[in-house]
């Protein structure tokens, strides 16, 4: 960690200096006089723990998506309060990973690679970042189109038509020796995605939590905008070529009766889709049968504002 409001407490430094510590303020702050229905909000959606008193860095993180990379022996996360995709060395011991040395990459507990908010370790603004609490960063497997990159599902991106969501694919920058490149005072590339969707009308593609995208054998990608339990399959020019509505909802409850929030607006809401391909080991000699009736179709999911 990394701080730089007070020398006289430890961690103090420059974070623009230190692009591989975290900085402990570069989260965003709950403001001291937030009104009560805000605050019980964000507590129900996981943003302030439900047992804790108001604390603006009850939730510094936020953390909500992890994928392991076996063939580099390293984690990624998804950190939504940072706006940022984190790697990290898996192969430390925790000695090695409370310091900067050690591991297989020689660098212990510290970040490896950063990316979609530079301005959370001070080398760039508003308009350099590119992910917006983000959900889903996954590696693309080897095999598939892309392998080896990263996919990530950006759910709040401001744009001139409307507040929307992308998937990007991106390819971080490495040497010879796998790792990643971080020059001068640069932060961490790429600057654009290989690959990314968005809706031609960017408001009719826009889940604000939750939601994700992997990607298919044939370079299609399935993406799950989660918020309205909507999965759509896409080429890679962009086309949707499969699409499906979820049709059931949950029946949580609080416990005055009322759906807790924000299901109450989103009631098809889905976390994530996963395309089981028919050659799956799983599927092998089992007869699938379509549901017989079909499930009763329900309204068109609420719009997402």
């Amino acid at each position: 960690m990394i701080q730089d409001r007070d020398a006289s407490l430890g961690g103090y430094g420059d974070p623009s200096a230190h692009p591989e510590r975290i900085d402990i303020n570069g989260g965003p702050q709950l403001p001291e006089d937030m009104a009560e229905d805000e605050l019980t909000r964000f507590r129900e959606v996981g943003h302030v723990p439900s047992d804790s008193d108001h604390d603006p860095a009850s939730d510094l993180m936020h953390t909500n998506g992890i994928a392991y990379n076996a063939a580099l022996d390293q984690i990624a996360v998804s950190i939504h309060a940072y706006n940022e995709i984190w790697i990290l060395d898996h192969s430390t011991t925790t000695e090695e990973a409370a310091g900067s040395t050690g591991g297989r990459w020689g660098r212990g507990g510290d970040l490896l690679y950063r990316w979609g908010n530079p301005s959370s370790y001070g080398r760039g603004g508003d308009a350099e970042q590119r992910t917006f609490g983000q959900h889903d960063v996954r590696w693309i497997p080897e095999g598939l189109p892309g392998a080896g990159h990263l996919l990530v599902f950006s759910n709040n991106v401001p744009g001139p038509e409307a507040v929307h969501s992308e998937v990007f694919e991106i390819a971080p920058r490495t040497d010879d020796a796998g790792h990643y490149v971080l020059t001068g005072s640069d932060p961490f590339g790429p600057t654009t995605p290989t690959w990314s969707y968005t809706a031609p009308d960017q408001a009719s593609f826009h889940s604000p939590f939750i939601s994700g995208a992997h990607r298919l054998p044939d370079g299609h990608t399935l993406i799950t905008s989660g918020a309205q339990g909507r999965f759509f399959e896409v080429t890679p020019e962009g086309e949707i070529v499969w699409e499906y509505w979820s049709r059931t909802s949950g029946d949580v409850r609080m416990p005055d009766g009322s759906l807790p929030h924000p299901v109450e607006q989103f009631p098809y809401a889905v976390f994530r889709a996963t395309k089981i391909l028919p050659d799956h080991p799983a599927l092998q000699a089992r007869a699938l049968t379509p549901l017989d009736p079909q499930p009763p179709v329900v309204p068109p999911p609420l719009a997402t504002e």
